[in-house]
């Protein structure tokens, strides 16, 4: 139902933008507080860190939509419906990710100096290729620059089109939760994964290969990842290799977890 008239393409182009920048924004705040924290951290207490950072919409009254001419066309009760969307992400599909997230745990090889790229906090999600496809596949759009987030918010999401123009809300949050490990025996400064089950290690090194630098496979970064980070032994043996073959990557993730117990 999309009209896609000039005033329309016009907002489309204006929350695009928006909407881009907002996400730069939070992947550049994402990384001053992650070079800040990982120099001041309290190493008696702390074994792990995980960072994490949201982008998303947040319907809190009229005041979160515009009201524009269109309205009437579109007969659809904008208030009440991103109302009704909002509370559909927060209450039924807390499986998905927010609507754009950027995050990574700790890396003690990590230093203060290093690029957003080698910190893998580099938004390479917008590349400079437009996100053209599913309800964004339209033609009336084709020489817009479509951002990652207006892509998550049309396709992960349910906002259409004639939604998104509407939303008028944006909130970020940027969170580092500290992490101590310990035992009845006393034992500390366990590793994160000492006492993880293995879907739960599984999912944790997936969501980490969400981020992964520009250009690598999942399979490259789980991978070296393993290797470096959590093996500590990159002469790590094992036939489920996904360094080349994305499609072994399960197996190799349980030959990790295997090892590690």
């Amino acid at each position: 139902m999309f009209l896609a008239t000039p005033a329309e393409l016009e907002r489309f182009e204006k929350v695009n933008a928006l909407l881009y920048d907002l996400t730069q924004k939070l992947y550049t705040h994402t990384g001053i507080l992650y070079r800040k924290t990982i120099v001041d951290y309290d190493r008696e207490f702390t074994d792990d860190m995980e960072f994490e950072s949201k982008l998303r919409y947040s319907y809190n009254g009229k005041s979160s939509l515009l009201w524009l001419e269109e309205n009437e066309y579109y007969g659809s009760d904008f208030d009440r419906m991103l109302n009704i969307l909002d509370q559909y992400v927060d209450e039924y599909k807390k499986h998905r990710e927010p609507h754009v997230r950027c995050g990574k745990s700790f890396d003690p090889e990590d230093k203060p100096d290093m690029t957003a790229k080698k910190l893998r906090l580099e938004n390479f999600f917008d590349d400079g290729q437009p996100w053209f496809e599913g309800p964004l596949h339209h033609p009336a759009l084709q020489n817009i620059l479509v951002c990652y987030a207006t892509h998550v918010f049309c396709s992960h999401h349910d906002f259409s089109i004639p939604d998104l123009l509407r939303l008028n809300d944006f909130w970020m949050e940027l969170h580092v939760t500290y992490q101590q490990f310990a035992d009845q025996q006393g034992r500390s400064g366990l590793v994160w994964w000492a006492k993880c089950s293995f879907e739960e290690f599984r999912r944790k090194i997936l969501d980490e290969g969400d981020h992964r630098p520009a250009g690598w496979s999942r399979g490259r970064f789980i991978s070296e990842r393993c290797r470096r980070a959590i093996l500590e032994d990159n002469d790590f043996k094992s036939e489920n290799d996904p360094l080349h073959d994305d499609s072994k990557i399960d197996a190799f993730l349980a030959d990790v977890f295997a090892e590690i117990q």
